[in-house]
């Protein structure tokens, strides 16, 4: 999972990696920090089946998560 930048930022928060790296059936969750004008409004594309975002913004914060369901390398782009 790579951040992006611009009008709105996508700030991975500690200790989220980026890139982030899952294992197939293990929890996985990616924590986010997003910024600028109307960050509140955004959705993913690429996520890895069995991964999900979870829908919930406070003061910025929000994430990704699940379980990996299958394995691969995935580009997800964050869309604000």
């Amino acid at each position: 999972m790579h951040s992006v930048t611009g009008a709105t930022s996508i700030i991975p928060i500690s200790p989220s990696e980026n890139p982030a790296t899952a294992t197939v059936g293990e929890q996985f969750t990616w924590v986010f920090r997003t910024t600028g004008e109307k960050a509140e409004d955004y959705s993913f594309s690429g996520l890895p089946p069995g991964v999900e975002d979870s829908g919930v913004v406070t003061s910025g914060i929000s994430s990704v998560t699940g379980t990996p369901t299958e394995a691969g390398e995935y580009t997800v782009a964050i869309i604000g």
